[in-house]
């Protein structure tokens, strides 16, 4: 039962990440201080499936910032069978997918967008719950290589704490010197790419 609710929780967390935002009439540019306008319609049903219909793919700035809200197909072997810990890792799986297609890290205003990057809808944030997902929930190859990428020391600090905007990571991003900045950015890109290469299937 502990399990279940857990998965169940997870998932609905997931889910809200991007269920909550539909019907925005704006996302603030973060780089660029200027609203986009966005507009989606969706229906959603725990264990019927998640459709968003009709929704462009968007990047909000060019780097990995705001991620836009992505199209979620119907997974229905998951649902139907009312699997919940299936539901979670596919839901997990996705977020993994739209993470790796924000834009790679730039140095540009990197410490000053840190912030956005590592809450609600940011791209670091959105990686790392996604890995954790897996972890907790897949029990094959895939679960390994999550383990991995999140333990990946960037600079003595865990990828793992990179998904917050508080923490051993935050501290590390705002102290760092000009060259630490640009081995934390090529490590995050790196990581990024693992991700995308090992677990999505895909290249960025």
């Amino acid at each position: 039962m502990k399990v279940l609710q857990r998965t169940c929780n997870y998932i609905r967390s997931n889910l809200n990440q991007s269920i909550s935002r539909l019907n925005v009439a704006h996302i603030r540019n973060v780089k660029n201080e200027r609203p986009i306008s966005i507009s989606v319609n969706a229906e959603a049903n725990f264990f019927e499936g998640v459709s968003i219909l009709n929704k462009p793919r968007t990047r909000v700035s060019n780097m990995r910032q705001l991620l836009p809200l992505e199209s979620f197909e119907r997974i229905s072997k998951a649902y139907e069978s009312k699997d919940v810990r299936l539901v979670a890792r596919d839901s997990a799986f996705l977020g993994l997918q739209r993470a790796i297609r924000s834009e790679r890290f730039e140095l540009d205003n990197f410490k000053s967008n840190f912030p956005y990057l590592t809450v609600a809808n940011g791209s670091l944030r959105t990686i790392v719950t996604g890995l954790k997902g897996i972890v907790e929930f897949d029990d094959g190859q895939m679960k390994d290589i999550a383990k991995e990428i999140l333990d990946t020391q960037i600079c003595g600090v865990p990828f793992s704490q990179f998904g917050t905007c508080s923490g051993s990571a935050r501290d590390l991003v705002d102290n760092a010197s000009y060259q630490q900045e640009k081995i934390i950015i090529k490590h995050l890109n790196e990581l990024f790419e693992k991700v995308a290469l090992h677990l999505v299937g895909a290249e960025v």
